[in-house]
């Protein structure tokens, strides 16, 4: 079983890009998106209609973090190393969760921040990466994926475009790569 903890930047991009309700419809009632109170709910202040909706709906299940416990001692130093206030606290949430054999991955616009959750030894990909696990996963159509990152093809768009993305076909590859490296495969 995976679980996709995603930050601010990662829930606009995939709402921008359109990606965000597919990915709702299809992941399984065990499998919500998780979020940390911090980027669910500061970060994303405009949107809490659309946060409650997804809640509501079980497709998203927020987390927070007690600034007293030892993940909130993990939050203070992850902040103090530069790390924005949302991001510190899903790596330290991430850390202190006892997941037992749920295989978590923290999906992140955040190059610095990803480096710090692979730093603490999670699984950090960006949202190229996030796309080609949805769509191992049969989570996502690849057609729709494809079609909805055209937007990428215009180096002037942002909306969680990777460095290094050079086309759909080619970054997927690349990024599979990875995928299948990670899991040995």
């Amino acid at each position: 079983m995976t679980h996709y903890l995603i930050d601010s930047d990662a829930f606009l991009a995939l709402r921008s890009l359109k990606l965000l309700s597919d990915l709702c419809v299809r992941l399984p009632s065990d499998e919500p998106l998780l979020m940390v109170g911090h980027a669910a709910y500061v970060e994303l202040n405009p949107l809490q209609r659309e946060i409650g909706a997804l809640r509501s709906a079980g497709s998203l299940v927020v987390h927070e973090v007690v600034v007293k416990s030892a993940a909130g001692q993990h939050m203070k130093e992850l902040r103090r190393s530069g790390i924005d206030k949302g991001e510190a606290e899903a790596i330290a949430w991430a850390l202190d969760d006892d997941r037992g054999n749920l295989r978590l991955i923290f999906v992140s616009v955040d190059a610095r921040a990803r480096r710090h959750a692979e730093n603490n030894r999670l699984v950090a990909v960006d949202i190229m990466g996030a796309i080609v696990e949805w769509v191992e996963e049969g989570l996502l159509d690849r057609s729709i994926a494809m079609q909805q990152v055209t937007v990428w093809d215009d180096r002037a768009q942002e909306r969680g475009r990777p460095r290094d993305y050079d086309t759909f076909d080619r970054t997927y590859a690349h990024r599979l790569a990875a995928r299948r490296a990670r899991l040995g495969r």
